[in-house]
């Protein structure tokens, strides 16, 4: 309930009260008896089988009766409707508070979350920059070996015209010392 509703309340029952105090004491009368005869020359009660009572009075006191003068019911049912509206806002106080605890939850949990996947975003560029040193590792010895093999080659060319020119001069019937110094060998036995 807002302050301007219990404000309203207030209002309401001063209000109230007012317009009792004036039923109770204002000297009002509306001049006909409940039988609808006049007050004044009303007949006498042993004529007529009643005595005569003035509508205003009648209905003000059954008015009267149903709203007691102190408005203890009326401030009562207040007093319950506030201790219900307590209780349903204490009520609304914890759903809320639940709520909030459950949201701060994942609110957690998500931000935990971003920093495992910052972690991995992490490591998974670190094992990016592993696997591009491995790479250019693996370019640069392949080039190497592409050189060697290149070297290897060109030894295996030499080494078999060499070869076959020794394989020539011996055939021609040239010694070692001959045939190192016409093919530069020197001191080297081929045999």
């Amino acid at each position: 309930m807002t302050t301007h509703d219990e404000d309203k309340i207030i209002a309401q029952q001063a209000r109230i009260e007012q317009l009792t105090n004036f039923i109770k004491y204002a000297q009002v009368s509306s001049g006909v008896c409940c039988c609808g005869d006049s007050m004044e020359g009303h007949p006498s009660p042993m004529t007529c089988g009643h005595s005569p009572v003035d509508m205003w009075d009648y209905h003000s006191g059954e008015l009267l009766e149903a709203y007691p003068d102190d408005l203890s019911a009326l401030r009562a049912h207040d007093e319950k409707l506030r201790a219900a509206f307590q209780a349903g806002a204490a009520s609304r106080d914890a759903e809320v508070a639940m709520w909030v605890e459950r949201v701060n939850s994942w609110t957690r949990d998500c931000e935990r979350l971003a920093d495992e996947r910052d972690q991995l975003r992490t490591e998974m560029n670190e094992w990016r920059g592993q696997a591009h040193r491995s790479q250019s590792d693996a370019d640069r010895l392949k080039e190497e070996n592409d050189q060697l093999r290149a070297q290897i080659n060109v030894l295996r060319e030499a080494l078999s015209k060499t070869l076959a020119r020794r394989l020539c001069y011996e055939i021609a019937g040239q010694t070692d010392e001959e045939v190192d110094r016409q093919t530069g060998a020197i001191g080297n036995n081929w045999r």
